[in-house]
């Protein structure tokens, strides 16, 4: 590619196109002679002159120095015939004629002044200056004004030569054509130019060669360069030379084609246009056009425009090398006819590929521009500038195998060395491999050694770890590098060295590093060690290790070892030591344990506490796993021992959900207690109030099977109650238990379809309104007393059929049907075996009534006021055989009713009524539209039943039950239940729950509360272990200041009131609880919330705390208050460390 694009183009220097201007003045002076003037006297003269007469009349026979005269042409012979009838003469021997500086010879010539041509024929010689034309003959057709030269025409000057079958000139048209075999060729610049056919018009002065026109010129070494094409036309008057058609150039092993070639003398340039193309075996050049430019005898600038492409292939016997440029536009530069820079502008991009010790490797490389340098005809150097980027494939080797490896990068500025096979990006620099990402000012790639070399803030990124420095090295082949000045982060921590290398594909070796969380130029707190050992993921080893606070030596250890693993990994839980005094236990131990994270799915953590002054040890335990589709659950155990009173308690808890198959599911849950007291006196105020003050213990079981139209359930469940006292004279449930329960349930369907279309009638339409549902169940219930136990067993099947139609658009009708057959072990008679089947019917009608008002009040611009009326008929008949009359005279059911399943045989008939109102608002403030969809609703509902003298009540209404709900803002609610006698209209109860919260401030909103313990499920980490801190972590910029207050400091507090009561006032009570956070600044946060009964007049329980913010460390300090307990607590620690705290105060647990 850099070798030959001067020989390509050396053709454009020769002196082929002067050839053609002589071959056109040659051809008009040679018939200059013929432009005379009609009726121009001639003179006749000889030695001898004799009249004669004969058979073509009479005619004079001239001999000896024979002269004619004609005009300015004068023609010499050594004999003549003049014949007269005819106005012809003949010439023989030694024929000349002379016009001007134009001379003519031949052996014979002849000429008809009736005809008016003349005519030379053998050893036609014509001269004019330097210019000699010769010919078989010659003729002159005067009326015409045509001349024509025929038999071997040859032109000859000093160093041209033009030959031709055949040479025609038309003086009217002043076109000059050349016919048969032209030849041109011109000695000094060894050139020849052959065609079938040539034209010369004198007018336009432009020369045009065709019929398979071809130019070869050879230079002074010998080498010949051939041109053909289609057409070759020459403008003497612009000195333009062209060559149209299918145009091929070939000089030794150079080739090139195109449709059209131009060349401009006067400017010394030439263009291929035409899918122009130029090759030989080293490369290839291609583009929408070729344009070159000499300086004299050399060419120096070559231009190639339009998906310019210039290729180099090394030649044959040296190593395998190729080098492709692509661009909008190519410049080569040329000196000494050789090439020295190709520039490429406009979406450049090079391809180069090469093979050194049998292993390839291949860049490629883009940008705005590409300027490539050459040496010793190859190229040496390429410089990308303008959105560069690249990629470089090198091969490694693997096995017996190659694999291909890929550098990808990018920088403002790219230089390639292409010997040394070195990429130096320059300006915002970018380098990726594999997992492997580098960003620096500078990066220097050598792909021979496969080395990288950084400079300018360089950073990298492994295996999404980060590193940063002022200076880097790293080797690619061994994955070892070396930073100086460098700085990454693990997990929550900065890490810094005079010099962090990568000796290991995992493993960082640090000198004079540092250590901290602290994201400041200047810590507020660091670690320093001479000699550090980091395994990424996993942990840091120093040695020896000091606790620096500013820059103040704190705490010195031979070595430390920090975890840096993600996630979840095993590890001892760090023990809290002499965290104060506790006013019931005193000093204590607490978390002092181990996590093991057992794989991805499953881990287990096992803690201990222990208190000085009963003493007592209480150990923990809890297990978690869960498999994404498949199954989840947990497992939670504690054992206490109190060593003085030799007494043991335990708890275990556990939930476990698994899916066994499609639609179907297993559920496990269970709650175990040695005693009712252990949850609230020996865990302690770090469990929920709700969980230390349950005394109901609930376990079950159930495998659920679902159908696309049923469900099949089979289940276990036992309930424990703690809170029995067998010496209160009272027979209490100590234990329920249903075992086993097995359901099967048909979803409601419709019995009839409506149509689908208009060629379909449906099925049944009538009934497609109209729904079927069935169910069955299986139970069996164990209930245990203080005084025995009892069971029950039995099957209840029910089938159910509703409808619901619309009638006047407005009016719903709801009917329905519903049979029951129970089945029982026995009877309360003990009679064995005993079967109930009851039926009920229902009729139900309601409405939907609305209303919009439009006060347009203020912002009120809308009121909906919606009144739904319920009305509901249910029906049972008398079924007398299912019960029996007792020892008192009472009627009463034969049956026991236990779950679901019951026999109600007396006969019931009532009439159930409701009105439900619903109001809405729209309110419009400023631009704003604002909707409440739940400003008030009331709901009054009340039931009538006909037969309440035989069910022995005073009177057939039931009580009249009100129920409003009031929410005229999102941050405020109240709830108010009512219930009043019908006849008397007294209250029997009232329930009131009224909630507000609020908030203000422009600050940043922190977390509502502190933590105080782990969330059920939550994950445990190494180092932190079971129990919390109250802690949370705060955000701030300043380590024992604080941050200027503003107008306008966060602030959130909440109020709820409840309020119940029944008939009697004296059964009512009052409670209010609230709570409140306060940003006192930027990094203060005070908080209360307390548990007060307002009948009393006491505060129950509360909570105080204090939270500071200090940047990479927090403090917390909280006072708690629970009846005639209490507890203070203060911490203060790192945050990203846990475990390097100071820590004073009473247990959590």
């Amino acid at each position: 590619m850099y070798g030959w694009p001067y020989s390509i183009f050396r053709f454009f220097r020769l002196g082929f196109l002067p050839l053609f201007f002589l071959v056109s003045l040659l051809l008009c002076a040679a018939v200059a002679s013929t432009e005379e003037e009609t009726e121009i006297p001639f003179d006749i003269s000889a030695d001898n002159l004799k009249g004669k007469a004969g058979t073509e009349g009479d005619f004079l026979v001239l001999e000896g120095n024979v002269r004619i005269v004609h005009g300015s042409t004068t023609a010499t012979a050594a004999t003549g015939i003049y014949f007269r009838n005819s106005r012809t003469a003949t010439l023989g021997g030694g024929v000349e004629i002379v016009d001007g500086e134009t001379f003519m010879s031949a052996d014979r010539a002849s000429y008809s002044l009736e005809t008016e041509v003349a005519t030379l024929q053998e050893n036609v010689v014509i001269r004019n200056n330097d210019v000699i034309l010769t010919g078989a003959s010659a003729e002159f057709r005067r009326k015409e004004n045509v001349a024509i030269l025929t038999g071997n025409v040859t032109m000859i000057d000093s160093t041209r030569q033009v030959e031709a079958d055949r040479i025609v000139y038309d003086r009217d048209s002043e076109l000059v054509e050349a016919q048969g075999k032209v030849v041109a060729f011109d000695s000094d610049n060894e050139a020849t130019v052959t065609g079938g056919h040539a034209v010369y018009n004198r007018d336009s002065k432009v020369a045009v060669v065709t019929s398979a026109p071809k130019l070869v010129s050879t230079d002074t070494e010998g080498e010949s360069t051939v041109v053909v094409g289609e057409q070759m036309e020459f403008s003497m008057e612009e000195n333009i030379f062209r060559v149209r058609g299918t145009v091929h150039i070939e000089r030794k092993d150079l080739q090139a084609s195109c449709q059209l070639a131009e060349f401009y003398q006067n400017e010394n340039r030439a263009v291929l246009s035409g899918e122009p193309r130029a090759w030989d075996e080293s490369g290839e050049i291609v583009g929408d056009s070729l344009e070159l430019h000499s300086d004299g005898d050399e060419i120096r600038t070559v231009l190639v425009f339009g998906g310019a492409e210039v290729l180099y292939m090394a030649p044959e016997g040296e190593a395998p090398e190729t080098s492709l440029v692509r661009g909008d536009s190519v410049r080569i530069m040329l000196d000494d006819e050789e090439v020295r820079e190709v520039f490429v502008f406009g979406n450049a991009r090079s391809e180069y590929s090469s093979m050194k010790e049998g292993k390839p490797s291949r860049n490629t490389a883009e940008g705005e521009t590409i300027h490539l340098e050459v040496e010793d005809a190859k190229p040496s150097k390429a410089t990308f500038e303008g959105r560069t980027s690249g990629v470089y494939h090198f091969s490694t080797e693997s096995g017996d195998s190659l694999i291909e490896e890929t550098v990808e990068y990018s920088s403002e500025k790219i230089e390639f060395m292409i010997h040394e096979d070195l990429i130096r990006l320059m300006g915002n620099a970018e380098l990726n491999y594999r997992n492997l990402k580098l960003v620096a000012e500078e990066v220097e790639f050598n792909a021979e050694e496969q080395t990288l070399e950084a400079s300018g803030k360089p950073t990298l990124w492994e295996n999404q770890e980060k590193v940063t420095g002022a200076r880097m090295t790293y080797s690619l082949e061994s994955a070892r590098g070396t930073i100086y000045l460098g700085k990454t982060r693990f997990q929550k921590g900065f890490y810094t060295g005079d010099q962090i290398r990568k000796v290991g594909e995992r493993v960082l070796n640090v000198r004079g590093g540092e250590y901290t969380t602290c994201e400041l130029e200047e810590p507020h707190y660091h670690f320093r060690s001479s000699r550090m050992k980091i395994y990424l993921n996993d942990k840091v080893i120093a040695k020896p290790l000091v606790l620096y606070v500013r820059q103040v030596p704190i705490l010195a250890l031979p070595f430390y070892v920090f975890p840096i693993k993600p996630g979840r990994h095993s590890g001892f839980l760090i023990p809290n030591i002499e965290f104060g005094l506790n006013s019931t236990r005193g000093r204590f131990i607490r978390n002092a344990g181990y996590y093991w994270a057992i794989n991805d799915y499953a881990d287990v953590t096992a803690w201990m506490d222990y208190f000085e002054n009963e003493p007592r040890w209480i150990t923990y335990f809890e297990g978690r796993y869960r498999l994404r589709y498949t199954l989840s659950g947990w497992l939670r155990s504690s054992y206490s021992r109190n060593s003085a009173l030799g007494t043991t308690q335990w708890d275990l808890r556990g939930n476990h959900q698994h899916t066994l198959g499609e639609n179907l599911n297993l559920s496990m849950e269970g709650d175990f207690v040695s005693d009712k007291s252990y949850r609230l006196e020996t865990l302690g105020l770090g469990t929920s109030l709700e969980e230390r003050v349950n005394r109901i213990l609930r376990s079950k079981m159930s495998l659920t099977k679902r159908w696309s139209s049923a469900q099949l359930t089979l289940a276990y469940d036992r309930t424990a109650y703690m809170d029995t006292d067998p010496d209160n004279g009272i027979d209490e449930l100590k234990r329920w238990e249903m075992r086993p329960t097995a359901s099967f349930t048909l979803q409601s369907k419709a019995i009839g379809r409506a149509p689908k279309g208009k060629n379909d009638e449906g099925w049944l339409p009538w009934l497609r309104t109209t729904y079927l549902s069935a169910s069955s169940v299986l139970l069996s219930e164990i209930r245990t007393y203080e005084s025995g136990e009892q069971k029950h067993t039995g099957m209840s099947t029910r089938l159910g059929l509703r409808d619901s139609r619309k009638l006047w658009g407005m009016l719903t009708i709801s009917p329905g049907i519903t049979y029951t057959e129970n089945w029982y072990d026995k009877d309360l008679l003990g009679n064995r075996y005993q079967r109930s089947g009851l039926w009920s019917t229902s009729l139900g009608a309601g409405a939907t009534l609305y209303r919009i008002f439009m006060p347009g009040i203020g912002p009120l611009r809308g009121v909906r006021h919606s009144v739904s009326p319920r009305l509901s008929f249910s029906y049972q008949p008398d079924f007398p055989q299912y019960s029996y009359i007792d020892e008192l005279g009472i009627r009463r059911s034969r049956f026991p009713s236990f779950g679901s399943i019951s026999t109600s045989w007396s006969e019931r008939k009532s009439l159930s009524m409701s009105l439900y109102n619903r109001f809405q608002a729209k309110l419009k403030w400023k631009d704003k539209v604002i909707k409440l969809d739940d400003l008030l609703d009331v709901n009054v509902s009340t039931s009538y039943d006909f037969l309440y003298k035989d069910h022995s009540r005073s009177q057939p209404f039931s009580n009249i039950n009100t129920s409003v709900r009031l929410k005229p803002i999102h941050n405020f609610s109240s709830e108010l239940f009512l219930s009043h006698e019908p006849v008397k209209g007294e209250m029997t109860s009232l329930s009131l729950v009224s909630y507000l919260s609020l908030q203000g401030g422009t600050g940043k909103r922190r977390s509502e509360t502190p933590a105080t313990g782990e969330e059920e499920g939550g994950e445990v980490e190494s180092g932190e272990g079971g129990a919390q801190s109250y802690a949370d972590e705060g955000e701030g910029t300043g380590l024992g200041r604080d941050e200027e207050t503003t107008s306008a400091l966060p602030w959130s507090g909440a109020l709820t009131f409840r309020y119940s009561r029944g008939a009697d006032r004296a059964t009512a009570s009052y409670w209010l609880d609230g709570s409140g956070s306060l940003y006192l600044s930027k990094n203060w946060r005070v908080q209360y919330s307390a548990h007060y009964d307002l009948k009393e007049r006491q505060i129950v329980s509360q909570t105080f705390s204090l939270y500071r913010d200090l940047h990479c460390w927090e403090a917390i300090f909280m006072r708690r208050f629970s009846g005639d307990r209490w507890e203070y607590y203060f911490k203060i620690n790192i945050k990203a460390h846990k475990e390097i705290y100071l820590e004073r105060g009473t247990a959590l647990r």
